[in-house]
């Protein structure tokens, strides 16, 4: 993979490429980039060359001197070797008609399979009408078995409608907690909104996922406030 300036006529000087893996909210705590490449010279080139990084979803940082100005930074997304998820359309309106949140109680989630069992989701981070709800702890839940290529959906219970959503699978946290969760993919195009009006959903298609043992996580906003919430799915 190169890197070059789109207009042609500048040159690089020298330059660094780090990668770190794309999360919506904040790259996890303790993740050390992944360098990619660079160089130090005092000459200058209209290309560079960097590593492509392993399978995963991740944002990519170079660092370069161009025409002898001071460094500047540029980000890209990469993604490598993962499933695409369908694209967006606009507005969106929902599967089934929303229904009323509720003021005391945010929503609760399941996953559903070809054969429709509801598995529940397990809740971690919920805010709801401005206060936090629950204990804030993340548990590892039950293992959910499927098997490969087969359809999953999320559906929101009580078809209370989302209006913005980001839905990420990786593997299953080995450290305390979700926040050891290294996202490698979106199963669902994510959507920044606080419009009802443009977008507004209860039942989301997931991308199929590769074999293994996967933690699928969610973050959905809501009117009244926000919930993650994650399944762990083993596809055999």
């Amino acid at each position: 993979m190169s890197i070059g300036l789109s207009d042609g006529s500048s040159c690089l000087g020298s330059w660094h490429a780090n990668a770190l893996p794309y999360y919506a909210d904040a790259v996890p705590s303790g993740f050390a980039p992944v360098a990619l490449g660079g160089r130090e010279d005092s000459t200058f080139a209209t290309t560079g060359l960097i590593t492509v990084p392993a399978r995963g979803d991740w944002i990519v940082r170079v660092d370069a001197v161009v025409g002898g100005a001071a460094p500047q930074a540029w980000y890209f997304r990469v993604r490598v070797g993962l499933p695409e998820p369908s694209p967006l359309a606009s507005p969106i309106t929902p599967a089934t008609p929303c229904q009323t949140e509720r003021l005391d109680a945010p929503p609760d989630f399941v996953l559903e399979g070809p054969d429709s069992t509801p598995h529940r989701a397990i809740p971690y981070g919920v805010t709801w009408d401005g206060k936090p709800f629950g204990d804030g702890l993340w548990l590892a839940g039950p293992t959910i078995d499927v098997a490969s290529g087969s359809e999953l959906r999320i559906q929101v219970v009580g078809d209370v409608c989302a209006i913005e959503w980001t839905v990420l699978y990786g593997p299953v946290p080995t450290g305390p907690g979700a926040q050891g969760f290294h996202p490698e993919g979106d199963l669902v195009p994510p959507l920044a909104n606080r419009d009802p009006s443009f977008a507004s959903q209860n039942r989301f298609a997931l991308a199929a996922l590769p074999p293994g043992t996967w933690l699928i996580g969610g973050s959905f906003g809501f009117v009244h406030g926000e919930a993650q919430v994650t399944w762990q799915v083993t596809v055999k």
